[in-house]
């Protein structure tokens, strides 16, 4: 009988020992997991800071490319002016929309929506007009619905506005010459 009190004694310590070591090596995992995991917020929150500087900065491009496009706009093509006072709130609150979307999983053209409705009531049914009236290309932008798709809809458009305006300084020159030719006639 002392035998077996003794064999159930030493398997107990057994076991005992055994359990210890083991939730130890747990314990050290445990704690080396939440260094990781500490490690990984530090470092996503450092990714945010960046992208929100990063989407700063490009609102900060593209305010001061569109305030130029917009004084040669009015200058030379007017109605080129008037089509990009649409695209007036997502260029002015660009690094909001952009950190929206690089940091929620809410769709874009939910946010830029918001972004219009803010700015004056039916302001976004005058941009999806506008949309409506481009390429097909700018209109997949759009409809790709992320933050890739937004960035390359921007981009597009006022390289379009751009390339709009150009022509309609080479019409305005041509006018002129046509002018000055009848004039001297």
């Amino acid at each position: 009988m002392i035998v077996f009190i003794s064999v159930v004694a030493a398997i107990f310590v057994v076991v005992s020992i055994y359990y210890y070591f083991r939730s130890e090596r747990l314990h050290h995992d445990l704690i080396a997991k939440k260094r990781e995991s500490a490690q990984a917020l530090r470092d996503n929150k450092q990714m945010l800071d960046t992208f929100a500087l990063l989407a700063t900065k490009q609102e900060e491009f593209y305010l001061s490319r569109y305030s130029g496009l917009k004084k040669a706009a009015e200058k030379q093509a007017p109605l080129v002016a008037k089509e990009m006072t649409v695209l007036w709130p997502i260029i002015n609150n660009f690094s909001g929309i952009y950190r929206g979307c690089a940091m929620s999983k809410e769709p874009l053209q939910g946010k830029v929506k918001a972004c219009y409705e803010s700015f004056s009531p039916g302001a976004f049914d005058d941009f999806k007009r506008l949309l409506a009236n481009k390429q097909k290309p700018i209109k997949n932008m759009w409809s790709s619905n992320n933050l890739i798709g937004f960035v390359s809809l921007v981009e597009a458009m006022l390289m379009e506005f751009q390339a709009d305006i150009a022509r309609a300084r080479q019409t305005n020159r041509a006018n002129e010459k046509v002018t000055e030719n009848t004039a001297q006639s």
